[in-house]
């Protein structure tokens, strides 16, 4: 399965991240270079975009360490992406003052187009949405450290992960 990140946009999130959209173009590079000033979002969105594809759970504390401003009631992350070029839109919605995180999906699937409660992915791709997988696919320019480091299990364990050799 091809899977293409295509944009992604926030609301009242933290960093300066409010209100921005991010065009990745269609159809959209095969890399992406995310390189911002510190304290700007990167972390942050490494982050959405992780907890986006794997469904994770997050803290009342994790969710409000999003928050942009005290004022801020609730956030969300949107994301765009084609499977098999098939496109999809992700939208993740932080209620601040509950502390809790909701998903949603809008697929062509989908009777009319509208949008569905929780993440919804063909099945043979959801197997594959572990936390492990997306930490390398959203990839840390931190975790390459660990993979190149001779005598280091990591490398191993990301070809494992990627080609499901464990399973």
């Amino acid at each position: 399965m091809k899977i293409s990140l295509t944009d992604w946009s926030y609301e009242n999130i933290r960093g300066g991240l409010s209100g921005i959209e991010i065009q990745l173009g269609r159809p959209p590079s095969r890399w992406t270079l995310v390189q911002m000033p510190n304290g700007t979002g990167k972390t942050t969105t490494m982050k959405l975009l992780r907890a986006v594809f794997t469904n994770e759970p997050l803290s009342p504390e994790d969710i409000n360490s999003f928050r942009a401003s005290t004022e801020d009631e609730s956030g969300q992350f949107v994301l765009g992406l084609e499977l098999d070029d098939v496109p999809y839109r992700l939208r993740m919605e932080l209620d601040y003052l509950k502390g809790t995180v909701s998903y949603f999906t809008t697929r062509p699937a989908t009777q009319g187009g509208g949008e569905e409660s929780g993440l919804v992915f063909p099945p043979e791709l959801k197997m594959l949405l572990t936390k492990r997988f997306a930490s390398l696919f959203i990839f840390d320019g931190e975790l390459a450290k660990g993979i190149r480091d001779q005598g280091g299990r990591e490398a191993d364990e990301a070809i494992r992960t990627l080609y499901r050799l464990n399973e």
